[in-house]
C-alpha cells in the first residue's frame, strides 16, 4: 500500500520531534488553548450573531436534522457550545497525539574534512510575521516550493539572488522547501502559521 504524503512526512523520528516542538511552542505561547480557542469562538460567533438570526429565520432549520448537521441542537447558542466543546477536546487529543517521545538522533562522529574547500552557501532566512510568509537574503538562483500538509502545492517561484517574496497564508502548517540552482542543494523546511 503507497503511503499518503502526510504519513510520510511524520512517519520519520525528526519530523515527529519537530511536529511536537511547533505544538509546544503554539501551546506554550498561550495561542493555542482551550479558554483562546473558545474566545475566539465566541468572537466570531458574535461577529455572526445578527446574521444567523435572520439565516435562521429564513431557513428554520435549527431544530430539524440536515444534510452534514446530523444532530439538530435546537439553537445558535447550543451549535456554538458543540463547536467550542469540539475544539476543546481536539487539543487534549493533539496534546495526546502529537508530543511525543522521539528517540534523539544517534550521535555520529563527523566526517573527516574533504581535501579541496567546500563552499557552503550562505543560508538565507524564512520569516513568519503574523500569517506571512517572507523568503530572502539567498545567495543563488532558489525556486521555492511550498506545500500543504495534504502535499498540494501552494505556490512555486523562481527567486533570484537577494530577493525577497512574501506569501500571505491561512493559519496552518505548511512545507517550505528551497532548491539552490547553483549548489544543487535542497533544504526542507516545517513551518506553522498561526
Amino acid at each position: 500500500m503507497r503511503r499518503s504524503f502526510v504519513s510520510n512526512i511524520i512517519a520519520g523520528d525528526r519530523s515527529k520531534r519537530e511536529i511536537s516542538a511547533l505544538w509546544l511552542a503554539a501551546r506554550e505561547s498561550g495561542k493555542i488553548t482551550p479558554e483562546t480557542m473558545e474566545s475566539l469562538v465566541d468572537s466570531l460567533a458574535a461577529l455572526l450573531n445578527e446574521s444567523q438570526a435572520l439565516n435562521f429565520k429564513r431557513w428554520p432549520i435549527l431544530n430539524s436534522k440536515v444534510h452534514q448537521n446530523p444532530v439538530a441542537r435546537g439553537s445558535y447558542q447550543a451549535e456554538v457550545d458543540a463547536v467550542k466543546n469540539y475544539i476543546v477536546e481536539r487539543i487534549d487529543w493533539m496534546d495526546e497525539k502529537v508530543i511525543v517521545e522521539a528517540p534523539d538522533p544517534p550521535v555520529v562522529d563527523p566526517p573527516d574534512p574533504p581535501d579541496p574547500p567546500v563552499v557552503v552557501p550562505t543560508e538565507g532566512t524564512i520569516i513568519i510575521n503574523h500569517l506571512t510568509l517572507t523568503v530572502k537574503d539567498y545567495d543563488n538562483e532558489t525556486y521555492l516550493y511550498l506545500y500543504d500538509l495534504s502535499g498540494r502545492s501552494i505556490t512555486t517561484k523562481k527567486l533570484q539572488p537577494e530577493e525577497t517574496y512574501s506569501v500571505r497564508l491561512f493559519p496552518g502548517m505548511y512545507i517550505v522547501q528551497l532548491h539552490d540552482l547553483t549548489t544543487n542543494t535542497v533544504e526542507s523546511r516545517k513551518v506553522l502559521l498561526y
